[in-house]
């Protein structure tokens, strides 16, 4: 689907967390935002709700946002000036509750398909080796 965001608009969410010194783009954060929210608008059609393209864009909007701060520029949580120390806010294992803007993403989607992306997105694996009855004795080994 067509980006339903811009710069501008990001910016304006973004206020004085937007680096106007190095001026990054918005761009990447935008597109993976756009991806999101189509899956959401598929997932909200599925339930038999219907987001209005309003609500999409400001769900886009505000993941954008949350994207930028997310891996961009870090939200402090605490700074020292004189020890020259910082924590970050947030915790990756969070997801979109990790910044305020991810947050306020998930209040504006009231079809419940965001919040469920943002739970199920989770890497798994699985042991490929021997069965511990099968298995070699490191002291028995080569």
């Amino acid at each position: 689907m067509a980006i339903r965001t811009n710069d501008g608009k990001v910016k304006g969410i973004l206020l004085r967390d937007y680096d106007l010194k190095r001026k990054p783009s918005l761009e990447p954060f935008i597109a993976t935002a756009n991806v999101i929210v189509d899956r959401v608008a598929i997932c909200a059609v599925g339930k038999s709700i219907t987001l209005s393209v309003a609500e999409l864009e400001l769900i886009e909007r505000w993941l954008a946002a949350h994207f930028y701060k997310y891996a961009w520029d870090r939200q402090f949580a605490s700074k020292s000036t004189g020890g020259a120390s910082g924590s970050y806010g947030g915790q990756t294992a969070m997801h979109l509750n990790g910044t305020t803007y991810g947050q306020n993403a998930l209040m504006v989607d009231y079809s419940g398909c965001l919040t469920n992306l943002s739970e199920t997105q989770q890497a798994d694996g699985f042991w490929l080796g021997k069965a511990p009855s099968d298995q070699t004795d490191y002291s028995d080994r080569d």
